[in-house]
């Protein structure tokens, strides 16, 4: 599997979810085994490696068995960090827990610590029936010429709840539980965090942060936060639509409205400029230079 750059060149996250998928899936995708592989994605983006508690060895991919693929099934899968493989002193290396109990249309998923009675243990539930049917058209339909066929926003829903409820905080509890350096801290923290920071910047600032990564760039543009930058930039009083409406794109336009006419003002203002009317009147002081030459001397009555 291809390594994603630390530098800023990991691919964003619907096209990896779409490697990953297709990877371990090839053509078969029930929808059990779409959120499996799904999740299993999401912790390879994180930083995790697959992990066999038995040989102690890496896993780089898995097999699903027959009895695994019944509507009621539990399933475990676990991961560890690079750092801790290989490992020379034979001893077993820390690792995750992940186990899957489907029940009906809803998979919980529980990741804990393996080791340690009192260690941290964390659950997310994922709606089957709302992300499979997406996670499917991601396996099968998304290319570069295609970015308008899938949800977005359930793409990135999906995401956030595994990454934010699962990954995000095994990951720093095994980091810091074998002093290891801790994630970034901007781009580990969770989702509604992000969103909380960028509602405090400017609008310039929040504009460049979209340009750090998909997922800030995905959060960057969240309609309710455009919203409120209108309103704190323009006034309440200009919060005209009340049907829904593209505030990201209706800011834009204001902006730009706005720098026109400030530049219009700045024009006019400017000692420089005269109107044309006003050029010839101090050019001519004789109101009447272009009068016929027998107006100019006639004595016109007093107003």
């Amino acid at each position: 599997m291809e390594e994603i750059s630390d530098a800023g060149k990991r691919l964003s996250e619907p096209y990896y979810l779409r490697r990953v998928l297709r990877e371990e899936l090839g053509n078969d995708g029930s929808h059990h085994k779409l959120l499996v592989v799904a999740v299993h994605a999401v912790f390879m983006e994180a930083g995790f490696v697959g992990f066999d508690p038995v040989s102690g060895m890496r896993v780089d991919g898995f097999r699903f068995s027959e009895g695994q693929l019944s509507n009621t099934y539990s399933l475990s899968l676990w991961y560890t960090l690079p750092e801790f493989l290989p490992n020379e002193s034979n001893s077993m290396p820390e690792f995750v827990v992940l186990k899957f109990q489907s029940m009906g249309h809803f998979m919980n998923v529980y990741g804990s610590m393996a080791k340690g009675s009192g260690s941290m243990s964390c659950r997310v539930c994922l709606n089957e029936e709302k992300f499979a049917p997406i996670l499917s058209l991601v396996h099968t339909h998304l290319d570069k010429d295609m970015n308008d066929l899938y949800p977005e926003k359930e793409v990135f829903d999906f995401w956030k709840i595994v990454k934010d409820g699962l990954a995000l905080p095994l990951l720093i509890c095994l980091c810091d539980q074998n002093d290891l350096v801790l994630p970034a801290c901007l781009m580990r923290l969770p989702a509604e965090l992000k969103l909380r920071i960028l509602e405090l910047l400017s609008v310039v600032d929040t504009v460049r942060m979209g340009c750090v990564s998909p997922e800030m760039h995905y959060l960057s543009s969240n309609n309710d936060l455009w919203k409120q930058k209108f309103e704190e930039e323009f006034g309440k009083e200009t919060l005209v639509p009340i049907c829904p409406c593209d505030w990201k794109e209706k800011f834009a336009s204001a902006w730009v409205d706005r720098k026109k006419q400030q530049k219009k003002k700045h024009i006019l203002d400017h000692p420089l400029y005269r109107p044309i009317i006003h050029r010839i009147i101090w050019r001519h002081t004789d109101p009447f230079v272009n009068f016929p030459p027998e107006l100019r001397d006639l004595n016109f009555p007093p107003v």
